[in-house]
């Protein structure tokens, strides 16, 4: 951590402070995600279904040995032992089992069949997708666990004495309290359940439905596309070309029909990289402590038009600005809430990066972004300009940026060509990435601040 350095005058001591480790992720975490968990609930809840299941079969169980209680009154007269006629109830419940299993699987193959036809045409190894020998051997082994356990209360039960009573004694006005006590207590557990399952599934469609609500700072999803374009250095070393060019990129998409709006950034909401962070001091401020840590973006102007993320106060960033830096900053909303108090008092106020550095005036503040999903707070943020002379690095402008182009076409394939046409009649050597409609995800990987894309 000591050989760390972000560029001279770098506190390293503040780093430790910060308590910056590696984060380290198996591939398996970067291809799915947090996934896992909600298989887990998933498969919570298909386990308490089983259950249910279960426990009505065992019930209905109970009742066909009640009144098979004459028959197995007569074989035990005739000499069939306890083990015997438990070994009999047995079998018939784990058959009864097996067969559920073999049209579970049946359903199941169906289902996966359906779902491969359906599937997108780009989900790699989609014709891939099929029911392997240990899904099968998994839903063997369940069925005929079940079926045996659930089928052992009546063989437990009518295998006792009442079963091997004498015939005369089997036949009751009414069933007593002991023998439908059994009975009485699975239908209790199985309204128990049931009552669970109810107030989860309600939870969580209540839970959809806030997330529904959330505003996540951008409108009308389906009406962005966004697509990502790399300016190497053997291309352009000079970042004001870089960023010459970008905007080049940019007006070409504008001209294209149907597009209302367009801008880039270095990050895009839900792209699934963390944005990128540094500590931020406030001009007139103490701060007791440790500096406070703000994530940040490089935008260009238009770019929140084009999201749709709204101007709370001020304004945005002008092109003669990012050619002519004048160091001119937009906030988001917290930020501004939490440095002055409200959106209004945060402009013309002035921020830098550590003592001794450059100051910037915040010129805009724009409203919250949930950059990492709808289920996480939206980060408090500076909006560097697209081109900025960085007190790090000198002129420095990302040179992998997002495009997000605002149009009722998005999505289209018609307009992914024409996006693609637009971008190489700037430059035809320029890979087009990523060119897809707007996409939700919460992954996340750290990214080193001011660092060159």
């Amino acid at each position: 951590m000591d050989s760390f350095s972000n560029g001279p005058g770098t506190d390293t001591q503040g780093l430790v402070k910060w308590r910056i480790t590696p984060d380290l992720h198996s591939l398996k975490q970067e291809v799915v995600g947090n996934v896992g968990s909600v298989l887990w609930a998933v498969m919570g809840t298909i386990g308490l279904v089983l259950l249910i299941a279960c426990v009505n079969v065992a019930n209905l169980l109970l009742v066909r040995a009640e009144s098979r209680q004459l028959e197995l009154s007569v074989r035990a007269a005739l000499g069939a032992g306890r083990s015997r006629i438990v070994r009999e109830l047995l079998m018939e419940s784990a058959l009864l089992g097996l067969v559920g299993g073999v049209l579970g699987i049946g359903v199941a193959a169906a289902g996966l069949r359906l779902l491969v036809l359906i599937g997108p045409a780009n989900l790699p190894r989609l014709n891939e997708i099929s029911l392997d020998p240990r899904s099968l051997l998994f839903t063997f082994i369940l069925s005929l666990m079940s079926g045996l356990l659930f089928g052992s209360m009546p063989a437990w039960k009518y295998s006792r004495s009442q079963a091997t009573a004498s015939l005369g004694a089997t036949r009751t006005v009414s069933a007593s309290r002991e023998r439908n006590r059994t009975r009485n207590i699975l239908v209790v557990v199985q309204v128990a359940m049931a009552l669970v399952l109810l107030v989860g599934a309600v939870l969580m469609i209540r839970t959809f439905q806030q997330l529904g609500m959330v505003n996540p700072g951008f409108k009308d999803a389906p009406s962005l596309e966004t697509l990502q374009i790399a300016i190497p250095d053997s291309s352009f070393a000079d970042p004001h070309v870089v960023t010459r060019v970008e905007n080049n990129i940019a007006d070409k998409l504008a001209s294209i029909p149907g597009v209302t709006s367009v801008g880039f950034a270095g990050l895009v909401p839900m792209e699934g990289v963390e944005l990128g962070w540094s500590a931020i001091l406030a001009e007139g401020k103490t701060y007791e402590g440790d500096r406070p840590i703000r994530f940040f973006n490089y935008v260009s102007p238009g770019y929140f038009q084009a999201l749709g993320t709204r101007l709370i106060a001020g304004r945005d960033f002008a092109w003669n600005e990012i050619y002519d830096p004048q160091r001119k900053v937009v906030v988001s909303e917290n930020l501004a809430r939490e440095e002055w108090g409200s959106a209004a008092g945060a402009i013309g106020k002035r921020i830098q990066e550590g003592p001794g550095k450059p100051w910037y005036q915040v010129i805009g503040v724009v409203e919250d972004v949930r950059y990492n999903g709808v289920d996480e707070k939206a980060p408090a943020i500076v909006y560097w300009p697209a081109l900025i002379v960085s007190s790090y690095f000198g002129p420095y402008t990302p040179r992998t940026a997002t495009f997000t182009v605002r149009s009722s076409r998005a999505g289209t394939p018609a307009f992914l060509n024409e996006v693609q046409q637009a971008v190489w009649s700037v430059n035809a050597d320029l890979p087009v990435a990523q060119c897809e409609p707007c996409r939700r995800s919460t992954r996340s990987r750290w990214r080193a601040p001011h660092s060159r894309s």
